[in-house]
């Protein structure tokens, strides 16, 4: 996917004088070239697989932009290794390989990556490192996250561990488009710890269809290479739940509040044979929506108490990733709770309107 652009060499020929006069502009826009070669590369990433953070680039200055798309590709990266794997140990072998990575990047030897490169930029940059550059653990804490949820669960997870998930993931992304701004103040992470909650614990709600009916895992080449290795060839080519032919069926999870489920009178079955016609799975749903607007209503309370009633102007560019999930759960709702509605899975067009005015307004 990922193709590495080395920077051209010049050959040092004549007096030191010389060479240094001639060969010198010329590394220096063939490294700007390779930059702005890996940094396309990302911007891609993040456009075409997660527009809505593509949207918010624009409330970050100029110089930092670039190290904001290696955080966010970084963010894709890790998010869709589980989607694109044949099996668990392959997930695991590259999230091994993530946190190898970002020990050499610390170390000062970033792997010939894209997304690499551009955290070593971000990491390396001295107006970054003069306010305390990125913390490492952050990084660390989404890979160790990531990979324990490679693992199909056998039963729903509790609301718990779905908030140290999201808290894992979503809010420790903040927190590093915090340090890339230069912000360490206690109640703004308090605020952001909030909002990365609730990103969380939408997203699990959004995605519950992919989860209790998801797409089969993408065959491996041996298995693409044999017509009796996977399950779908064994039955003709098609399985249950695969619009892939020769995928090997996933398990289908329900991601949402173990807790919620037992109130609701849900059981697992049930939702996997009849989706939204499930008995008590809407109040499981509501619940958990309803846990999410409560983070965002906890955050706006303390932007207006303790933030005199807007974030910090460097904060606006993270803040606006709590848009999106605002609006998806204001749509939830018109639809009963339903999260199977397809017009829930189309781009909202009006996203970037509500983004420019809580960019305008400092607050969502």
């Amino acid at each position: 996917m990922w193709q590495h652009l080395s920077p051209r060499t010049t050959v040092c020929t004549g007096s030191r004088t010389g060479s240094f006069a001639l060969n010198a502009p010329r590394v220096h826009v063939a490294r700007a070239q390779h930059t702005q070669a890996y940094t396309s590369a990302l911007v891609d990433t993040v456009r075409q697989r997660d527009y809505a953070a593509y949207l918010t680039h624009v409330a970050y200055a100029r110089r930092v932009q670039p190290h904001f798309w290696a955080l966010r590709a970084f963010q894709v990266e890790l998010a869709t290794i589980k989607d694109t794997v044949s099996n668990e140990l392959v997930g695991r072998i590259r999230m091994q390989w993530w946190r190898d990575a970002i020990e050499s990047i610390y170390a000062g030897r970033p792997p010939k990556h894209p997304i690499a490169q551009g955290l070593y930029e971000a990491i390396s940059d001295p107006a970054v490192m003069a306010h305390g550059s990125l913390v490492k653990d952050h990084f660390l804490r989404i890979i160790d996250a990531r990979e324990a949820d490679l693992a199909d669960p056998l039963s729903p997870p509790t609301l718990e561990e779905l908030e140290k998930y999201a808290e894992a993931t979503s809010s420790r992304m903040l927190y590093l488009l915090l340090n890339l701004q230069g912000l360490s103040e206690p109640t703004v992470d308090v605020l952001f710890s909030h909002l990365g909650k609730a990103i969380g614990l939408t997203i699990f709600v959004a995605s519950l269809p992919y989860h209790t009916h998801p797409a089969p895992r993408p065959a491996s080449a041996a298995a693409a290479s044999s017509p009796h290795s996977s399950v779908g060839a064994a039955i003709g080519g098609t399985t249950r739940y695969a619009p892939q032919a020769g995928g090997v069926p996933r398990t289908p999870t329900l991601p949402l509040p173990l807790e919620y489920i037992l109130e609701a009178g849900v059981t697992q079955e049930d939702v996997f044979r009849h989706g939204p016609g499930a008995r008590g799975l809407k109040d499981a749903v509501f619940y958990t929506a309803t846990r999410a607007n409560d983070y965002l209503i906890t955050a706006r309370r303390v932007i207006r108490e303790e933030l005199g009633g807007r974030v910090p102007a460097l904060a606006t560019g993270p803040m606006l990733l709590a848009v999106q999930p605002r609006q998806f759960l204001r749509k939830l709702e018109r639809v009963d709770f339903n999260p199977y509605d397809p017009t829930l899975a189309k781009r909202d067009w009006l996203l970037p309107w509500h983004m420019w005015i809580a960019a305008r307004r400092q607050t969502l």
